[in-house]
């Protein structure tokens, strides 16, 4: 997905595990994933724009693959 916004970052204490929802604009959906890495996690910004790549398989949650920050023109 190109230049999705990241609305919130969450950190589950009870799950010890870090997640980021991001919000598509074509499709006006939230979508949260899981981040496997807390350094990655503690340098994704809320509000700024990203080019994320996920993997979502069976029962297991969905999980970001790449993230790369990416700057809009006209913004």
């Amino acid at each position: 997905m190109e230049g999705v916004r990241v609305t919130d970052k969450i950190h589950s204490s009870y799950e010890g595990e870090y997640y980021i929802e991001i919000k598509s604009e074509e499709e006006k959906t939230l979508i949260t994933l899981r981040v496997k890495s807390e350094e990655i996690w503690g340098l994704i910004k809320v509000g700024e724009r990203y080019d994320v790549e996920y993997a979502w398989y069976g029962n297991e949650k969905a999980y970001v693959k790449s993230i790369t920050y990416t700057k809009q023109y006209g913004e």
